[in-house]
């Protein structure tokens, strides 16, 4: 799931610079939403997909897949899932002014995974690693959301689809 949003950096990087290099919010705000509109039809598709095979793996005559590892499989393809939803920001955040921010962000990640990881020790199970993962990425994520919000005053989720009936997927 990591190239839909590996492409998206790739297409609209050039349009993230050059708004924020001309001081236009609304073109920022547009190459973000062009950034999320390109990775989160095929990031929506790519999970449901994931999700399907490890139910199968689950129902087969002889699954090939514990109930445990399944659920840990389906908390990771979410946590992917929320990831490219969050995705732009990471773009915005290191083309424009806010590398900081992006830097802050990956340390609130680090620092949130290994609370909750040290926090449980040796205990830590599959199911509990995946959680703690899924949790501490999609935290540094909402912060960093919410820094460019205030800061550029961007949305750079892609919650901005829904607003401007933007969801299929298209790169122009």
């Amino acid at each position: 799931m990591a190239l839909p949003v590996s492409v998206a950096t790739w297409v609209s990087a050039p349009a993230v610079s050059a708004a924020f290099g001309a001081q236009d919010r609304a073109a920022l705000q547009s190459a973000s939403a062009h950034g999320s509109r390109i990775a989160w039809a095929p990031s929506v598709v790519l999970c449901g997909m994931g999700l399907a095979c490890v139910l199968g793996a689950l129902v087969l005559p002889e699954p090939v897949l514990s109930p445990q590892m399944a659920l840990v499989f389906a908390v990771m393809l979410c946590g992917a899932l929320g990831q490219a939803f969050w995705a732009s920001g990471y773009t915005v955040a290191t083309l424009t002014d806010g590398p900081a921010l992006s830097f802050a962000a990956r340390l609130i990640v680090l620092a949130g995974y290994l609370a909750m990881a040290f926090g449980q020790g040796a205990g830590l199970s599959a199911l509990g690693n995946a959680l703690a993962y899924v949790v501490a990425m999609s935290a540094g994520s909402f912060w960093l959301w919410m820094a460019l919000r205030r800061r550029c005053g961007v949305d750079t989720s892609a919650a901005v689809l829904w607003r401007d009936g933007g969801l299929l997927w298209r790169t122009f």
